[in-house]
């Protein structure tokens, strides 16, 4: 932020300004280096800066003008990363696991290099064009913003997204279901993002996105595994694979690690542990509320 004033007790409009103005900058600069480099980090980087932009379309939505479909181009910009992603994770997942596949890493590798190739021709120009509509970002609230600061404004919707992931918390507590473990993780991406922007403000702000990055982490871990057994076993279904047998043991060794990943999220996140874990969002919401 290059004005003195905290963003914590800026003007709504004052605050998401910045915020629109600095994430257009970090992704620019990512852009430009996925350009350079246009490797598995790289994007990762790019991936990120574009998210936390839409973050905030998605995070403050009330604030914005209906009008404007920048929010909706910005996540299609976005979406286009997920084919080169969704590779990058299977094929790291191959090699963490050491599942003994070499036919199909090399499948993956050159689909991940024709991936990279086609985002480097089409994202930079696809961004560019969502960049100029950012240059008067006041033009993309609505007409009347409520009259708070936007560390207030945030609070409100931290405790009110705070409700709803204690809430799906508990139901995947009580029965495990994998599309259930993915939503509670969507749901904690969107609490952390609303206070993110705070953390260099606020302590508890940034002690509680550490722990949904950890939170985050962990049900990541499991969503990814899942999505590569749903892959292996649609492949064991074609007559064309060198190998179904491996598929096979590929299969089993990932439902053991599913299994420990489960076991993990509940010890960690039930009970006590759990009790923990909503305290200190519910001290980083009044930390905003407090400024």
């Amino acid at each position: 932020m290059t004005d003195s004033e905290a963003l914590i007790t800026r003007s709504i409009a004052a605050g998401l300004t910045a915020l629109l103005e600095e994430k257009s900058r970090a992704i620019d600069s990512e852009c430009a280096r996925f350009l350079a480099i246009g490797d598995a980090e790289a994007l990762h980087d790019l991936r990120v800066a574009m998210r936390r932009m839409h973050s905030l379309f998605t995070c403050f939505t009330p604030c914005f003008s209906n009008e404007t479909t920048l929010p909706k181009r910005l996540r299609a910009a976005l979406k286009s990363t997920n084919g080169a992603r969704d590779l990058e994770v299977m094929l790291a997942l191959l090699e963490k696991l050491q599942l003994e596949l070499p036919w199909l890493q090399q499948q993956w590798q050159k689909q991940l290099e024709e991936e990279y190739q086609r985002l480097r021709e089409q994202l930079p120009p696809a961004w560019q064009a969502l960049s100029a509509e950012l240059k008067a970002p006041s033009e993309l609230f609505v007409s009347s913003l409520p009259e708070e600061t936007l560390g207030a404004y945030a609070a409100g919707l931290v405790a009110e997204e705070k409700k709803k992931l204690l809430r799906r918390s508990k139901l995947l507590g009580k029965k495990w279901d994998e599309q259930r473990a993915h939503k509670l993780r969507i749901h904690g991406k969107r609490v952390r993002y609303l206070l993110e922007p705070f953390v260099a403000e606020s302590e508890h702000a940034a002690t509680a996105v550490n722990q949904i990055k950890q939170f985050q982490d962990l049900l990541g871990d499991y969503h990814d595994i899942v999505v590569l057994r749903q892959k292996l076993r649609t492949l064991c279904r074609t007559d064309t694979i060198p190998n179904t047998e491996q598929l096979v043991r590929a299969r089993r060794c990932l439902k053991k690690n599913l299994r420990q990943l489960r076991k993990t999220f509940l010890r960690e996140y039930r009970g006590k542990k759990g009790k923990h874990f909503h305290d200190t969002l519910r001290a980083a919401q009044k930390s905003l509320a407090q400024n």
